[in-house]
Parts: C-alpha cells; structure tokens; sequence
C-alpha cells in the first residue's frame, strides 16, 4: 500500500501518512504538461469548473475557460459535463492540476460560442501549445517568428524558413551560400 508521510513531528512522537495523497501523486505522475485529457465535470464554483480526469482532480479556472469574457462557469459547463481539457500545469507536491480549455480555441471565443470545435480541434491545438512551450524552454520567444509575407508555413519549417531568408539576404545574392555544409 503506497503511503505519502504529510507530517513528521519526533519531538511529539507523530507521524501522519495518506494513503489517498500517494495515490492522487502517483496518478499526477503519469500526466504531462500540454496534454490532452478526457474529464467530467464534478464541481462549479463562481471561480472554475472542477474536473475529474481519472480519478484525480483538477481546476479549470474560470480565466482558463475561453479568451471570451465569462461571467461565470455555470453559463458554459454543468456537473457531469464530459470535457476535453489540457493540462498547463501540475503541482504534484500539492496535488494540484491547472487545466485550459482556452489554449485549445482554435479562435477566441469558440469555447463560448461552439464547444465542439474546441474539442474536434484539440490535438492540433495542444500540439502548438507544446510546440510555443519547447521554444520558450530553448529561449526563443515563440512570438517574435513570424513567417515571412505571402507564406504559409508550419510551426517546424518556420525557423528554417527564416534561417534560409537572413542568409539569402546577407550574402547579397541569390544563393544560400552554405551548401557546403549540407
């Protein structure tokens, strides 16, 4: 039986365990940061929604819901709701998730306005949201990239895209002038 000790106290001969606080840590183990996740909605208060994601809890918080201005979580969800959330934060110490169903609205507002493509679209979502989260790890600020005029192009071929330009444009011509090294 996993057991988590809350407090040690030797002077006052106590010892306090729990063996529910184990579990819900071992679970919280098992999730990731930008990870999408399947909840029921179990509790609403005026400040969040409480989910349900396999037997440990977390919070979406009512300015996590959507880039829309809610008034309050009552007016989006109702207990027993099934949701798709992502994580944005654990705290396994305090066993503590932060959920978002704003980083999944493929536009702002659409969590309000129609829930279901929030949901339909929320890999592709997720999956940016990792994409901004490992460059800030690099230290890019995933904001200032911006694609050059007139492309479309995907997270991934952004930075090389733009690596290709400034060459182009310090060389002076049209070559990359780096094809040695490729």
């Amino acid at each position: 039986m996993p057991l988590k000790f809350l407090e040690v106290d030797e002077d006052r001969n106590r010892l306090v365990l729990s063996h529910r606080r184990a579990l819900v840590e071992r679970k919280m183990n098992r999730l990731e940061v930008g990870e999408v996740v399947i909840g029921t909605v179990r509790g609403i208060k005026p400040y969040g929604a409480f989910i349900d994601i396999g037997g440990v809890s977390g919070l979406l918080h009512i300015s996590e819901i959507s880039h829309d201005h809610i008034e309050t979580p009552h007016n989006v969800f109702n207990v027993n709701d099934e949701v798709k959330v992502m994580i944005i934060d654990l705290d396994a110490e305090r066993g503590r998730i932060s959920l978002s169903t704003k980083q999944l609205e493929p536009e702002p507002g659409d969590m309000v306005k129609n829930p279901q493509v929030v949901y339909d679209k929320a890999e592709e979502m997720a999956e940016k949201y990792r994409e901004q989260l490992r460059m800030k790890a690099e230290g890019i600020d995933p904001n200032s990239i911006q694609p050059a005029e007139g492309y479309d192009v995907e997270p991934d071929q952004e930075l090389d895209e733009q690596a290709a330009e400034l060459s182009d444009d310090s060389n002076g011509d049209d070559s990359n002038g780096d094809d040695s090294e490729e």
